[in-house]
């Protein structure tokens, strides 16, 4: 029987492989996500939606309620179209147009 005969330069417990089996580090971008004053603008405006929904809810207008709770997820959504434009524009700074997606 073939014994396997240990590697005497790496062993599992040893900080990192040998430089023939390091594996290379993958690129990744990253995105410096910037939170203005806009985004807690659209946040205030949702909350303050949900609020006088829940008022209209339990004042009796229940129909009104849910008109207005409706609000919530579109403002939501448009600050998350906001950002995400903004977003991208920074990514794309000194790109040219040649480099979009």
């Amino acid at each position: 029987m073939l014994e396997k005969k240990p590697n005497p330069t790496w062993s599992p417990s040893s900080a990192a492989p040998p430089s023939n089996q390091r594996r290379t580090p993958e690129k990744r971008s990253y995105v410096k996500i910037i939170v203005t004053a806009g985004d807690f603008w659209i946040l205030i405006a949702a909350f303050l939606s949900f609020l006088f929904s829940v008022y209209l809810w339990f004042s009796g207008d229940r129909n009104a309620g849910i008109f207005v709770g409706i609000w919530v997820p579109s403002i939501l959504g448009a600050g998350i179209f906001f950002q995400n434009i903004r977003t991208l524009a920074l990514k794309n700074q000194g790109k040219g147009r040649d480099n979009e997606y």
